[in-house]
């Protein structure tokens, strides 16, 4: 017996949670500061580089700007140092390479990365690329960015409380890193719902999830991947940028009909 459309709307939906849960937490963890734990976490099987090509993949397989962005990555990841003028992590399709020397050059990669990383996010002195809401939503009159810690940053953190989440001092709750992880919460909370087979109060949590992504992380992690794009000169970070900035873009327009087919489904059973 074939399954029932409702069934068949269900397994959907439960895949597409598993999909965008995994797309958000990879783009979290890749946005956050290098250091040797983020780098052995890229790869392999579970790594956050492969997990986020294969989520990306099933959900939009055919968008150029990801697509772009992928390549951007793979070069800095993966390209051989005589075709390219920055120092990549792996090197690939070089026979008899003693490992001591491309550990040496993985740890150059590295020390590259966090030199650009600092550049772009943390300073010293002025930084083009301020990694945090509060910042871009609030800026002065004259367009220059407004100061870190506020009203926006409180709002963010009454969501966060609102939706049962502490996240602790770690880091600003308007960080992007922080909103990219809390919307990846929100659609697993979604997923555990359509497991217990209640659907509306999956809904529920897809109602928080439209809000958060029109209201603030649509309002401004674009423009700031923009801005990281024309300031930077690392392939990893202009790839992640496009990839980032296409993706939320792609969520903000695509959260209605997935509340509208779970509606639907809720109507039915």
């Amino acid at each position: 017996m074939p399954p029932k459309l409702t069934d068949t709307v269900l397994a959907g939906l439960k895949e597409m949670t598993i999909n965008r849960r995994a797309t958000y937490s990879a783009l979290s963890k890749m946005w956050d500061e290098p250091n040797q734990e983020l780098l052995a976490d890229f790869f392999g099987d579970g790594g956050a580089w492969t997990q986020l090509q294969r989520s990306l993949d099933k959900m939009n397989p055919c968008l150029t700007e990801i697509q772009e962005g992928i390549r951007l990555i793979s070069g800095f990841l993966d390209q051989e140092p005589s075709e390219s003028s920055e120092r990549p992590l792996v090197e690939v399709g070089v026979p008899d390479v003693d490992k001591v020397d491309k550990d040496k050059e993985r740890e150059k990669g590295l020390t590259d990365w966090r030199v650009e990383y600092a550049r772009l996010f943390i300073g010293p002195g002025g930084f083009p690329c301020p990694p945090y809401e509060s910042v871009y939503r609030e800026r002065r009159e004259d367009g220059s960015f407004g100061n870190l810690m506020g009203e926006t940053t409180l709002r963010v953190r009454e969501i966060y409380r609102q939706a049962g989440l502490d996240l602790g001092t770690k880091q600003l709750p308007d960080y992007h890193c922080t909103e990219l992880e809390f919307m990846g919460y929100l659609v697993a909370q979604e997923a555990e719902q359509y497991l217990a087979q209640d659907v509306r109060r999956a809904g529920l949590w897809q109602d928080i999830q439209e809000s958060f992504l029109q209201d603030h992380m649509a309002a401004w992690l674009p423009e700031f991947c923009q801005d990281v794009q024309r300031e930077t000169t690392l392939s990893y970070y202009q790839g992640l940028a496009q990839i980032t900035a296409a993706y939320i873009n792609i969520e903000a327009e695509r959260i209605n009909q997935l509340k509208k087919t779970a509606g639907s489904l809720a109507f039915e059973r």
